[in-house]
């Protein structure tokens, strides 16, 4: 319900525009998400400036996604918009470049502050979490994920130190291959070994 001298939902979308004269797009002016949509108060049942466009001019979208026909994010014009499924959402967004059609991981993804030495040199450390994580840059679940091969599965080795006797031979290989100490990673093992 609105009150007394509040604008009507058209005048506040119209008022929230600036008008590009060149593509007919109204570009949304007041606040911006990360991903560059609109995002409309709270007064509007979606807080996305375009589907809260479409729902003031065209009616409830229900369960369709609003898509844009001109390719602006901050465009809230509903005669560049339409409703689409979640599928023809995504093909729109390949077809037009906005994402990447191959999924990157390691290296390739922009935002990673380790490379594959250093996922492999965190697979065969004892060290705990924390003094990985200060040593790479990175958090600790960020360590934990690699050492269970959760986060760059694509690297080997990917399991953590061996547990039992019998593989402290392949371990001590795998760190002397990989220029590492080859001592068992605990007194446990020595132990484990000498009463045999």
């Amino acid at each position: 319900m609105k009150k007394a001298g509040e604008q009507s939902d058209i005048d506040y979308i119209m008022d929230s525009v600036e008008f590009d004269t060149n593509g007919g797009c109204w570009l949304w002016n007041r606040a911006v998400q990360k991903s560059g949509y609109g995002t409309a108060p709270r007064r509007f049942v979606s807080r996305i400036a375009s589907r809260a466009a479409w729902g003031v001019f065209r009616g409830d979208p229900g369960d369709k996604f609003v898509c844009h026909k001109c390719d602006v994010p901050l465009c809230v014009n509903p005669d560049h918009l339409y409703l689409g499924t979640s599928v023809e959402n995504m093909a729109d967004m390949v077809r037009r470049n906005r994402c990447s059609p191959v999924r990157r991981f390691g290296v390739d993804v922009g935002t990673s502050k380790i490379d594959e030495s250093a996922v492999v040199a965190i697979r065969l450390s004892d060290e705990p979490y924390a003094v990985l994580a200060a040593r790479y840059g990175v958090g600790e679940g960020n360590i934990k994920a690699i050492r269970r091969g959760l986060s760059w599965p694509h690297v080997l080795p990917k399991s953590s130190p061996p547990r039992k006797t019998r593989f402290v031979e392949g371990w001590r290989q795998i760190r002397a291959e990989n220029g590492l100490e080859t001592k068992p990673p605990t007194r446990q093992f020595a132990k484990m070994k000498a009463s045999r």
